[in-house]
């Protein structure tokens, strides 16, 4: 949302800003093919909204490439149970069965992970990785529902 209001108002911003470099120009100084001054009535200004414009939108393609849409970030705690990597979340003591690991993803890491919740065919979640983002401290991993 942030992003859309704030490539809006810079978009808005430069319009205001070509209308107003047109209106200057057509009452600055007078010039002509043959007078000194070479008149070029608003490329100058043309020329800085065409470079913040692709910058806007460079940035704008930047963050939508690294922060697709409907996908979640969790943290956790890993464990290698039954051949295959679970994350249990901190906040909700949910189990996570994760998919398409990483490799530098270890059991007994507690990690930062975005990608996609699901819910596999037997019913339980799963956690479909896409990016691993950080490994702060190595953790003991524990099931849900039992206390250290």
């Amino acid at each position: 949302m942030l992003i859309h209001w704030l490539a809006r108002s810079t978009f808005a911003v430069l319009l205001i800003g070509v209308e107003l470099t047109s209106a200057s120009a057509q009452a600055g100084p007078p010039c002509g093919p043959d007078l000194p001054i070479k008149c070029t009535p608003g490329k100058d200004a043309a020329i800085v909204v065409g470079i913040v414009g692709v910058g806007v939108l460079a940035a704008y393609l930047g963050y939508r490439l690294n922060h697709p849409r409907h996908e979640n970030s969790i943290i956790g705690c890993t464990a290698q149970t039954d051949g295959s990597m679970t994350l249990s979340e901190d906040n909700t003591q949910k189990l996570y069965t994760l998919t398409r690991l990483p490799k530098k993803l270890r059991a007994g890491q507690h990690v930062l992970l975005r990608g996609k919740i699901n819910v596999d065919g037997s019913g339980k979640n799963a956690f479909q990785v896409r990016k691993f983002i950080k490994d702060d401290v190595p953790c003991d991993p524990q099931t849900p529902g039992t206390s250290p």
